[in-house]
């Protein structure tokens, strides 16, 4: 039940001091008295919060900037309909001390491990771990939050003691609290550097200490008499974002480790949606950025969506060029069009299923985001990556029940575990995975994927060829013709031309080419090979006829079939 104050029960509203910080003021009906016309009521609590931020703010050691709202309506419609004054819901002050340099322990203990590591006569004379001598201390803001809260329906001022709060109702209601706060100072915080534009990280319950000091005091008694302020202090849980040194890797976790090395270092299909899906993670689980974590989430669950199609259309032989229309399209449009003739399914965003709930929860909310700059809540954010899950998981079912159909992209997607834990593991995928005659994947996709990337029509990546620039090859076909052949690998292409047009060829150049096509062609059947002539150059008019630099160019393969060269 609320504190009443008897001083305001002629209607005045009540907003007075309290130590340091004005009381709060709503107007509000007593559940028990089932009418309006009642006094405004004072909010029975504060709490006082002691936050550190991130980079000191240049504001006065001890200033106060109370925090003015106005009133909800829930606090003032069962009375007479007109709201209260704009109110004092809170207060900051902003204390401004020094603390040993943040990097002294930590570079301490890098120079012990370097001296013990660096075998050397005449080692430094370095302080010891833990010093800190010669490091300068390092000025910080802590910010003092004081915020009124109403002490939940039957707990009293000792009710974050253990057993004392059985339901949660306390502690919910001092979160809630400390919530406000730290929205009321990342505020401060846009507005300082709007002031100064100097980078400033907002503050996050995710990125601070696990526990911040606090204290809790009532203002007013069961008869609306002030209390003395006295309060004590105690620890506030914000997170258990400690992190701990896993153990060692076993012999299982590092054969995917080092698969996963080997994938990550080409760019491999779905290895950029691991990243985003990590720097969501960070944005999330340790720094509190809510919106960064929404942004990263949405252009991973895009990036698994689109290596995912584009992993089927090369398993499907289809010509990067010819993939790069299909993915001119709107990203919810290739969902709904491209999908189901693939993998069957469901795959429309109006009906209820991880699609959909990547489409409202997730997509959705990234446009919020960008287009109408607004701020995610913890609870979308969290929502959004649970979403993204959601549609990887269904990914992973949708493919896995297609591995006949696609068999190299379900031995990356879901991967040969998730095949046998659905048990789906079959013979030709035993075999297809070690079957030397098949191009190298991960390779040649990445590059069929870069090639699709350039042929777009909106493409990002496309860069107008040179011939100056390029590279000049002599190549020696498999059907025993020779082609000069000039190449910008920058622009992935490739233009076939006479050798008259090209220059900077010596005659013991010339001679050793000679000697070379000739000992390649009497070997008998071989692929197409090229040799690169140093310091050769195209001169005259540049070619007409440049082509995607698989075509002409060995070695630049991107189908799944090998089925590459064109050569004009």
């Amino acid at each position: 039940m609320p504190r009443w104050c008897p001083a305001a029960a002629s209607g005045e509203r009540v907003g007075r001091l309290s130590g340091r910080v004005p009381t709060v003021v709503r107007v509000a009906a007593d559940d028990d008295s089932g009418g309006g016309g009642e006094p405004p009521v004072v909010l029975s609590h504060i709490a006082y919060f002691f936050v550190p931020l991130p980079e000191p703010l240049g504001l006065a050691d001890k200033s106060v900037l109370p925090i003015r709202e106005g009133a909800p309506a829930a606090w003032w419609e069962a009375g007479d309909g007109v709201p209260p004054p704009v109110h004092t819901a809170g207060s900051l002050m902003f204390h401004q001390t020094t603390r040993p340099s943040p990097e002294t322990d930590e570079v301490g203990v890098l120079v012990e491990i370097a001296k013990a590591a660096v075998p050397g006569a005449d080692q430094p004379d370095w302080p010891p771990a833990g010093s800190g001598a010669g490091q300068p201390d390092v000025e910080m803001t802590v910010v003092e939050m004081a915020v009124g809260f109403d002490m939940p329906p039957g707990a009293d001022d000792n009710a974050g003691d253990e057993g004392e709060d059985e339901d949660g109702a306390f502690r919910d209601a001092l979160s809630d609290a400390f919530d406000r706060g730290l929205q009321y100072v990342r505020d401060v915080q846009r507005a300082y550097y709007t002031a100064r534009r100097r980078p400033v990280r907002l503050v996050s319950r995710e990125a601070m200490p696990f526990a911040v000091p606090f204290a809790v005091r009532r203002v007013y008694d069961d008869d609306g008499e002030l209390v003395l302020f006295t309060a004590a202090l105690s620890m506030f849980l914000l997170h258990m974002n400690v992190t701990f040194r896993d153990g060692d890797l076993d012999d299982s976790e590092r054969q995917t480790f080092a698969a996963a090395l080997r994938h990550q270092t080409v760019g491999g299909a779905f290895s950029s949606y691991l990243e985003f899906v990590r720097e969501g993670d960070v944005a999330l689980g340790r720094d509190g950025a809510y919106r960064a974590a929404v942004m990263f989430t949405a252009t991973a669950c895009e990036v698994l969506l689109d290596d995912l199609l584009a992993h089927l259309l090369w398993e499907d032989r289809v010509r990067p060029e010819d993939a790069a229309r299909v993915f001119e399209s709107f990203l919810t449009a290739r969902v709904k069009r491209e999908y189901h003739p693939r993998l069957d399914g469901s795959w429309t965003v109006e009906r209820d299923g991880p699609v959909r709930s990547w489409a409202t929860d997730v997509a959705d909310l990234r446009n919020r985001v960008v287009h109408a700059g607004y701020e995610p809540t913890l609870q979308e954010a969290r929502a959004a990556a649970d979403a993204a899950q959601d549609l990887n998981a269904h990914l992973c079912d949708a493919v896995a029940a297609k591995a006949a159909a696609y068999p190299r992209t379900a031995l990356l997607l879901p991967g040969a575990d998730g095949l046998r834990r659905r048990g789906l593991w079959t013979r030709r995928l035993d075999e297809l995975q070690d079957d030397p005659s098949e191009v190298p994947w991960t390779e040649t996709f990445g590059r069929w994927r870069l090639a699709m990337r350039r042929a777009r029509a909106d493409s990002p990546v496309a860069v107008a060829p040179s011939a100056a620039a390029g590279w000049v090859y002599l190549v020696v076909r498999a059907d025993g013709r020779t082609q000069w052949v000039v190449h910008d690998r920058a622009a992935g292409l490739a233009a076939a031309v006479d050798r008259s047009a090209v220059s900077g060829v010596l005659p013991g150049q010339q001679e050793a080419l000679d000697g070379l096509s000739s000992e390649i062609l009497a070997g008998g059947e071989h692929d197409d090979v090229s040799v690169r002539v140093a310091g050769a150059r195209v001169a005259g008019p540049p070619p007409q006829a440049w082509l995607p630099e698989y075509r002409l160019v060995p070695l630049a393969g991107v189908m799944v079939d090998g089925n590459d060269l064109d050569p004009a």
